[in-house]
């Protein structure tokens, strides 16, 4: 069994304590780890469990979870500068413009417990990125949901002074 974490707080965990971070280095053996979010008021990361239930013939109920299909929604997500958390917006337009829908499901997504002792990480090496719309009133919108996918790789995660993320896999 894993070691269950301990938890590094003092008070209850903030929102921020907990983020998920695209790889926007364009296949870079390198990873740029992009946090996600920005804008965006309220995202949680959903498990929708593949759920099974059964009554035997002794009138014995009997539960299970087959799976966890993990995502998450980043609505709002507005156009903006590149500069200013907007890495992983060009790549999604362009996809979704030509049609490339392969290339959707070629994301490496890290979501990170900054919460815990350890800064405990996953790394899900395959995901898809799916545009929702594009356009709105004052601002031009771009929502998106991940999701996530592969077999997830189990490690910790640094950040460093200037933002930039380290994953480093369990051995």
């Amino acid at each position: 069994m894993a070691t269950i974490p301990t938890f590094d707080l003092t008070a209850r965990a903030e929102r921020r304590q907990f983020a998920l971070y695209v790889d926007v280095s364009d296949g870079s053996s390198t990873p740029e780890w992009e946090v996600q979010g920005y804008g965006t008021e309220e995202a949680a990361l959903e498990f929708s469990p593949d759920e099974e239930s059964l009554t035997d013939v002794l009138g014995i109920q009997h539960n299970s979870v087959n799976k966890l299909e993990r995502s998450m929604s980043f609505d709002p997500n507005t156009i903006r500068p590149v500069g200013d958390h907007g890495k992983l917006n060009p790549v999604l337009h362009e996809y979704a413009r030509r049609g490339e829908l392969t290339k959707l499901s070629t994301f490496k997504v890290l979501v990170v417990y900054w919460y815990t002792t350890d800064k405990n990480a996953d790394l899900y090496p395959t995901c898809t990125i799916i545009p929702q719309s594009l356009g709105g009133s004052a601002r031009t919108d771009f929502p998106y949901d991940i999701k996530l996918g592969g077999e997830p790789i189990f490690g910790t995660a640094d950040k460093a002074t200037d933002g930039t993320v380290t994953f480093t896999p369990e051995v």
